[in-house]
């Protein structure tokens, strides 16, 4: 088990992050555009679906793969300690409260994989999670033990 570099992470956090804040300035911009009742309702409607897609990369994703889109993107994802697999949704919602304690200690918890052993957070060390990085998908079809043929 190849534990995921404190900087993997990192950049991982960020593209979730610039797509959250994406969504958010959309939604911004588009309420600007109306008026009145419009804009409110646009606005409600709006952010709450910035909310749910947010819920559902950082939770529901995260619980089912271990992957948000940023995790995906930078080849690693959050497993349990003891089972090997994906934490499951409500131990990904507990995991994301559980940061409050990493930001508790004025963001210090998110520095601790730069010398933990297990490259954990506070939060992860509460779960018992750990960043580990996937294995690429490779051409070998290991199930029939002979290569997929590539086109080409």
């Amino acid at each position: 088990m190849v534990y995921a570099a404190w900087n993997r992470r990192v950049i991982a956090l960020l593209l979730d992050l610039v797509l959250l804040i994406v969504m958010l300035l959309a939604v911004y911009a588009g309420a600007k555009l109306l008026s009145g009742t419009a804009a409110l309702s646009f606005s409600i409607i709006g952010y709450t679906g910035v909310a749910a897609v947010n819920f559902y990369n950082k939770c529901v994703r995260m619980g089912r793969t271990g992957q948000t889109w940023g995790k995906q993107a930078m080849g690693f994802g959050l497993i349990r300690e003891r089972t090997g697999r994906p934490m499951g949704l409500w131990w990904a919602v507990i995991r994301e409260l559980a940061h409050a304690f990493d930001y508790l200690l004025l963001g210090i918890g998110f520095l601790l994989p730069l010398w933990s052993p297990k490259k954990q957070t506070i939060a992860d060390r509460m779960m018992s999670t750990v960043a580990v990085v996937y294995p690429r998908p490779s051409m070998v079809d290991t199930t029939a033990g002979r290569g997929v043929g590539v086109a080409g």
